[in-house]
């Protein structure tokens, strides 16, 4: 129970401010006393306001190869972007090239329950690259009362997508379509001081909504266990297992050497250029990451099932080095029968931005060697 204040004055207040150290975040911006929050407009401004319902915007500018060209917009984010309460975010731009406005709108709120576990709500909608779509999801974070290290991940999301223009996207890698899907996803969290596992587990069934031309259930399976040597040097095991199975497959979710390539746009991933290229949105925590095998000659390596599992090394002062293994196959009887092949290599970067180095891989495409020059990159938005 807490103790009441009470304030001697000889005039009417006009302000009283408590947490004047700034040691809480604003939790609720309806309830301070008037019909609509107290706003605070800023430009380039990427900190949060701990007093006000912060809204700030920026320019973008970007360039798509196939068809838009030079993109020229704007995006913003509205509300607290740590406690996700009544957070907005949104991109807006114009194609130069092809006269084409493209969008994505995002709204999150979150719940809070006892400390440490909250539920987050999201809507979302776009239409970008050829592609429209509609997000409803949930994510409930759940920490154990009596062991903190214990936290469990429920999320329950329904997707409504169509592909409507291929002319954005690589012919073989993607079809026109329109499908719904409801996704169920599980992951159990151990953080220990020494050690932190995380075990996931997803299924994913279209549904006969908004006419749904496409008919199949995909589930992924994924663990990832790190271990700490010291405070700056670790080693990270992971393994992945995916396999899709239906009357009406679309290419974009089978399962890729390279990872799946985010049919449904919930992750800002540019598009596949060449060599020298970025990662797509892999599947689940991570996908098959044979990324040697997503090369421009080899970036059809695909199947309906696959496993795949790697080793990663991280020593200070040094780059990343890691190694992995892996196989695809048609069904998950014949896992055994399809020799694995192999990919090591050594990495650099931080959690916004990778670049991946694969130096060797044990079956390359016509006309290239097992050592020959390989780059990726991934780089992602905080939001």
């Amino acid at each position: 129970m807490g103790e009441s204040v009470e304030f001697v004055y000889n005039s009417a207040l006009k302000k009283v401010e408590i947490n004047l150290n700034k040691e809480l975040f604003e939790q609720n911006y309806l309830n301070n006393g008037t019909f609509l929050p107290d706003f605070q407009f800023s430009f380039l401004e990427p900190m949060p306001s701990f007093t006000h319902y912060k809204f700030t915007f920026y320019p973008l500018i970007s360039y798509e190869y196939f068809n838009d060209g030079l993109r020229l917009g704007a995006g913003f984010w509205s509300g607290n972007i740590l406690t996700k309460q009544y957070f907005m975010v949104g991109n807006f731009y114009y194609g130069t090239q092809s006269s084409v406005l493209g969008y994505k709108l995002k709204i999150t709120n979150r719940f809070p329950a006892s400390i440490g576990n909250y539920t987050d709500i999201e809507l979302g909608i776009h239409d970008k690259d050829g592609f429209k779509g509609i997000q409803a999801s949930a994510r409930t974070e759940i920490i154990d009362p009596s062991d903190t290290s214990v936290r469990h991940n429920l999320f329950l999301s329904f997707n409504d997508s169509k592909l409507y223009d291929i002319d954005y996207h690589e012919k073989n890698m993607y079809e026109k379509g329109s499908y719904s899907t409801l996704n169920f996803g599980y992951t159990l969290k151990l953080i220990k001081m020494l050690w932190h596992n995380d075990l996931s587990f997803s299924i994913e069934r279209t549904i006969n909504l908004f006419n749904s031309e496409m008919d199949y259930t995909r589930y992924d399976f994924s663990e990832k266990f790190r271990y700490y040597i010291s405070e700056r040097s670790n080693i990270l095991w992971d393994f992945y297992m995916g396999s899709v199975d239906g009357d009406n497959v679309p290419v974009q979710e089978l399962i890729f050497a390279g990872g799946d390539i985010d049919p449904k746009h919930q992750a800002f991933i540019p598009a596949y250029r060449g060599s020298s290229a970025p990662l797509r949105k892999f599947s689940l925590n991570s996908g098959m990451q044979m990324l040697g095998h997503a090369h421009t000659k080899r970036v059809f390596l695909k199947d309906k099932s696959g496993y795949a599992m790697g080793l990663e090394f991280d020593l200070p002062y040094l780059p990343k080095v890691y190694g992995r293994m892996a196989s695809l196959f048609d069904k998950p009887a014949d896992f055994s029968k399809n020799d694995p092949f192999y990919e090591a290599g050594f990495k650099l970067g931080n959690q916004y931005f990778s670049l991946i180095f694969p130096l060797y891989i044990s079956d390359p495409g016509e006309n290239e060697n097992n050592t020959e020059f390989r780059m990726f990159y991934n780089f992602t938005f905080p939001f």
